[in-house]
């Protein structure tokens, strides 16, 4: 009987000695998993991150900051196009993968690619946005799991953090095609300055559409989508400036119609049908909104010149 026990006393440690060498065994196995998917959606995660700030682009703060910004769209499909580019590389790598945690993290990658497919608006930008979002959640949640079984290396996530040395180069035809340069940003600040001399504001413009033409010419050559973007953002800045030009002529020419009336009560028929048409030009340049600061007074001038005093006021 004792001998008995005994022996099946061994064969229980042997028992439960060998179920635990097989859990050891386990989480061994997916330790080594993890840090290989891991290191499959590292780059793809971190080219995403760089796109994803071009996928909804925000607008520059500023009363003066240009409304339409038709460059925003063009923005929104490359950046899409290199999210699904990344996405579907990442798909790939954990699809060949005999591994059902890789498979599982693949279909977010999935769901990335099909929704960021060819936007034609920044409408449909929002079903990409959603896609990633939901990715960034699988990644978060594969990440639990790796630092469970033991990966020291932290999962990445989608958003800035993650951006690396590959995600910034890959990036970076498409932040140099939509602007934001030395000379466009210092444009943008003197249309908010109303202490800025007009010439100051035409000087700037033009400034800023050069720089945009620089980055046109200078993308060109890598892709051509990139160069399209680049095109329709100094396309952007020319109409920009446009008008300001506008506003400038009107400006001048309202002010100089105002100085001599009030020098002389009548001026001669010819230059009275002159400042006439400048009337228009400033009714036109108000209609279609003051574009900086510096006008600000184009609708008093106009008030001066161009409106007829109220018969009832005495």
């Amino acid at each position: 009987m004792q001998l008995r026990a005994t022996v099946l006393g061994v064969g229980l440690v042997v028992s439960l000695l060998a179920c635990k060498k097989g859990e050891d065994v386990k989480q061994g196995g997916d330790k080594e998993v993890y840090a290989k998917i891991l290191g499959i959606v590292k780059d793809p995660v971190a080219i995403m991150s760089a796109f994803l700030p071009y996928l909804d682009p925000k607008p520059l703060a500023g009363k003066f900051a240009p409304a339409r910004r038709p460059d925003f769209d063009r923005s929104a499909t490359f950046a899409a196009n290199g999210i699904r580019h990344a996405a579907n590389n990442a798909r790939q790598k954990l699809q060949a993968e005999s591994s059902s945690i890789a498979a599982t993290l693949a279909d977010p990658f999935v769901a990335v690619t099909r929704a960021c497919a060819d936007l034609p608006d920044l409408e449909s930008a929002a079903k990409c946005t959603k896609a990633v979002q939901a990715l960034d959640a699988a990644l978060q949640d594969t990440g639990g799991k790796a630092a469970s079984a033991g990966v020291p290396e932290a999962f990445p996530r989608i958003g800035e953090k993650a951006v690396n040395d590959l995600a910034k180069k890959e990036v970076a035809p498409l932040a140099q095609a939509m602007g934001g340069g030395k000379a466009e940003l210092a444009f943008f600040a003197t249309l908010e300055d109303a202490a800025a001399s007009p010439q100051a504001v035409v000087d700037g413009c033009q400034g800023a559409e050069d720089e945009g033409t620089s980055n046109m010419r200078a993308v060109e050559k890598i892709d051509e989508e990139v160069r399209k973007v680049a095109a329709v953002h100094r396309e952007m800045l020319k109409a920009v400036c446009a008008r300001i030009g506008r506003a400038d002529k009107a400006r001048s020419e309202l002010d100089a119609c105002v100085k001599e009336k009030e020098k002389s009560k009548a001026l001669p028929k010819e230059r009275d049908d002159e400042c006439r048409r400048v009337c228009t030009a400033g009714d036109a340049v108000i209609k279609e909104g003051i574009p900086a600061a510096t006008y600000a007074k184009i609708p008093e001038l106009y008030k001066t010149l161009c409106e007829k005093p109220d018969a009832a006021t005495p």
